[in-house]
């Protein structure tokens, strides 16, 4: 007998609640679990509660910066592993192609960010 695997879980972290929505509808179309938060204080305990596969994160949000919920993660035991994707308008396309030939579990994803350059970016990223 053949088991259905899980779906993976991911958590956007952005505090543009208009993309949010966007790409929480894209993702659960593709049949991905969705947890977001527009709040960055809130994420630290929300991905440890969940412990999603991936997480979205925006590098800035008004109340505690990416690079330090980033810190945060990956000092704990429990959330450490998870694999990081930040979506920025802060990147061009040629930063967002760097971080996509690395090996490391972090990527950049320039905004606005597409559907399908979401979901390739993802699938690669769960796939390391």
């Amino acid at each position: 007998m053949l088991f259905a695997r899980a779906p993976k879980k991911i958590l956007i972290i952005d505090d543009n609640k208009d993309l949010l929505t966007f790409i929480g509808k894209i993702l659960e179309g593709e049949k991905y679990v969705v947890f977001s938060t527009s709040q960055g204080k809130g994420a630290v305990d929300l991905a440890r509660g969940v412990k999603p596969d991936l997480i979205l994160l925006d590098i800035l949000l008004p109340d505690m910066d990416g690079g330090e919920i980033e810190r945060v993660l990956k000092i704990d035991p429990a959330t450490r592993d998870i694999p990081i994707v930040y979506m920025t308008a802060l990147v061009s396309r040629e930063d967002e192609e760097i971080t996509r030939t690395s090996k490391n579990k972090r990527r950049l994803l320039a905004k606005p960010v597409t559907k399908e350059r979401l979901i390739e970016t993802i699938k690669e990223v769960l796939a390391l």
